[in-house]
């Protein structure tokens, strides 16, 4: 059994979901929810379904993202605790958007949890995210 991850009430726990083309489809990122969700439950985290923030047909080569803009507003604005996703590459696939983003996401103290890369809150997982 996992240890279950103690969130503060007041912050709240977030997924962001992409797909990047007309290749891909809308299910695309309903199943990323499914795996997020299905993966923070055996991690014992509530998910808040307000705080999901999915992209259709948008690249991750820059940050020119209406849902990706809000989640860095949510976090800018310290809503966020705990944001979870599929993958590293549907947040960024850009090294300088990655390393902007791991300074915000630092200055705000959000834990991140990746299901592919099984990236943790751990500093050493963190910096995954410039390896794009």
């Amino acid at each position: 059994m996992t240890k279950p991850i103690d969130i503060p009430h007041k912050r709240k726990v977030a997924i962001y979901t992409r797909y990047s083309s007309d290749l891909q489809s809308h299910d695309s990122t309903v199943t990323q929810i499914k795996v997020v969700k299905k993966f923070a439950a055996r991690k014992s985290i509530q998910i808040d379904d307000d705080c999901i923030y999915s992209d259709e047909e948008t690249t991750g080569r820059n940050t020119k993202r209406q849902e990706y803009q809000k989640l860095v507003e949510a976090i800018s604005n310290d809503e966020i605790e705990l944001l979870c996703f599929y993958s590293v590459s549907r947040l960024t696939r850009n090294l300088l958007d990655g390393l902007v983003f791991l300074e915000l996401i630092d200055k705000h103290k959000v834990k991140l949890y990746s299901v592919k890369e099984r990236l943790t809150e751990r500093p050493e997982d963190r910096n995954a995210l410039v390896r794009v």
